[in-house]
């Protein structure tokens, strides 16, 4: 009894299953008294506390003694057991091992039994196995996803807060008979969330009902515009600051699964979401800010209303602070992929700038000892951003020519070869960006791209070229190119690379071609 006690707290349960708990524990539910085993398959239903856990309770031999005990005459015992198995047998190593046993026959077979808890406790074991194949045959003749779903609308909380953990289970399964049966489910799931204040509301029934909608949302499109047309987003909006950590990164799942859909995006971005997402990015944990920051890439990625509300919310700054400070190489990532979106429009280079992303971006790209990962992508947005003036200003001051050079030739991204191709004839611009675009080795990387079997890539080196060619401080560097150059021009199948290549070998002969 005490150390069941014990068992409840999170912090001393890893401590426990180290010590050799899980097969003592195991052992006492073969034990004669009904008291000793009923508070064994309790500790045991704090110790699944992971699916590792879980798997070791099973691989110990735990589901036999707990399937002999469901069977008994002691109706406690039933329901603990059963509560035991229902948590041990989301595993899917288990339900193999359950499976074999003949465990989901007995199950239905035991739903006859008159005690309603033991038929809510055995039809959340059952909710398990419902959307394999091997075990529907068994479930259908006793209705089992009907029964939830007459359970999802009970007045009484015990049904319903069964039913919700269910359908948190099994909605990754298309297994609803039909739309209208799915959107009355997804309506009902709304109505849980959307009262998640009411302290008569059990705090896991809302986290059930976040994980199933996240579930149904995942993959189906017609499942996110019912959550769309039921009114779910404004609730979602409204409801997300006011969660605790683990609920609110569910529910940013929701959200990043929502945005998927454009006129989704549209509505959040009218009702305000786009701030209440931003401010996720200053939260003190960092599985909030990247849950936030994949909610953002995807309503960021058309570019429309939704880039302008993230924008006016202080949003490039905010991802231009997590690019600078955080810790976590996922959340540079996954701030640089929104930047970029950014990058590639004309109205928010200068905000780029002014906001402190640009020397985020430089400080990502010079430091060694950032991720290669996180380096690419940088270099791929400050090329992106040479076509403004003030950004390529800053670029050529701090020269960070050699150290672009250095990682493209380092890496396979072909983006990031034909970006910074493609910004050269802006760095150009300026007598200081060539002058220190040939002392990076540009050129001689971009005579190296002439090799390059990507027709892109190829493309992009030959365009860099013609405008360098027309410079004096890049001529003589690029006439070490001639032999390649002379083949392209005389061999190439492609008539726009031979004419290209025949005027860069015309421009390079002469002394002044300006």
């Amino acid at each position: 009894k005490v150390l069941c006690s014990l068992a409840a707290y999170p912090l001393l349960q890893e401590e426990m299953e180290v010590m050799g708990a899980i097969p003592l524990f195991i052992e006492a539910l073969q034990f004669d008294n009904p008291s000793v085993t009923i508070y064994a398959a309790k500790v045991l239903t704090f110790m699944a506390f992971s699916d590792e856990s879980k798997e070791k309770i099973g691989e110990l031999g735990g589901i036999q003694p707990l399937l002999e005990l469901l069977q008994s005459d002691n109706e406690l015992l039933m329901i603990q057991s059963a509560n035991t198995l229902a948590l041990i047998l989301e595993n899917e190593a288990n339900q193999a091992a359950f499976q074999a046993t003949g465990g989901v026959e007995i199950l239905v077979k035991l739903l006859g039994t008159p005690n309603p808890g033991v038929q809510l406790r055995i039809l959340e074991a059952l909710a398990n196995f419902v959307g394999n194949a091997h075990a529907n045959a068994a479930m259908e003749g006793v209705g089992v996803i009907a029964r939830f779903l007459n359970m999802l609308t009970s007045s009484n909380p015990l049904p319903r807060s069964t039913a919700v953990k269910a359908l948190s289970k099994f909605s990754t399964y298309e297994v609803l008979p039909n739309e209208v049966t799915r959107a009355r489910v997804i309506k009902a799931l709304i109505d849980i969330f959307e009262s998640a204040q009411d302290p008569n509301n059990d705090p896991l029934d809302v986290k059930h009902a976040v994980l199933a909608l996240v579930n149904f949302t995942k993959d189906s499109e017609d499942a996110r515009l019912q959550f769309r047309d039921l009114g779910g987003i404004p609730i979602l909006i409204r409801q997300l600051p006011s969660f605790e950590k683990h609920l609110r990164i569910l529910a940013l799942h929701l959200v990043a699964n929502i945005l998927q859909d454009g006129p989704s995006r549209e509505t959040l971005a009218i009702l305000g979401g786009a701030p209440i997402l931003v401010n996720q990015l200053s939260n003190n944990q960092s599985d909030v800010r990247i849950a936030a920051l994949h909610a953002l890439q995807v309503l960021c990625f058309t570019k429309g209303k939704g880039t302008t509300s993230v924008a006016n919310s202080g949003g490039l700054a905010a991802l231009a602070s997590i690019l600078a400070f955080a810790p976590s190489v996922q959340e540079k990532l996954l701030s640089l992929i929104v930047l970029r979106h950014f990058s590639e429009m004309t109205e928010y280079k200068d905000e780029l700038h002014q906001s402190g992303g640009l020397y985020a971006l430089i400080n990502c790209l010079i430091s060694t000892a950032q991720d290669i990962r996180v380096r690419e992508e940088a270099a791929v947005i400050i090329s992106n951003l040479a076509d403004n003036e003030a950004n390529r200003y800053a670029i050529i001051q701090e020269n960070v020519f050699p150290t672009i050079v250095k990682i493209v030739n380092l890496s396979d991204n072909i983006q990031l070869a034909i970006t910074y191709q493609n910004s050269i004839a802006n760095f150009c611009l300026s007598s200081e960006g060539r002058l220190k675009l040939v002392q990076s080795g540009t050129v001689e990387f971009i005579l190296e791209q002439l090799s390059n079997k990507e027709q892109i890539v190829f493309g992009s080196a030959l365009k860099a070229l013609l405008v360098l060619s027309q410079y004096d401080e890049a001529r003589s560097r690029i006439k070490a190119g001639t032999p390649k150059l002379t083949e392209i021009a005389k061999t190439s199948p492609n008539e726009a690379a031979k004419m290209a290549a025949i005027r860069i070998l015309e421009l390079i002969q002469q002394t002044n071609p300006s």
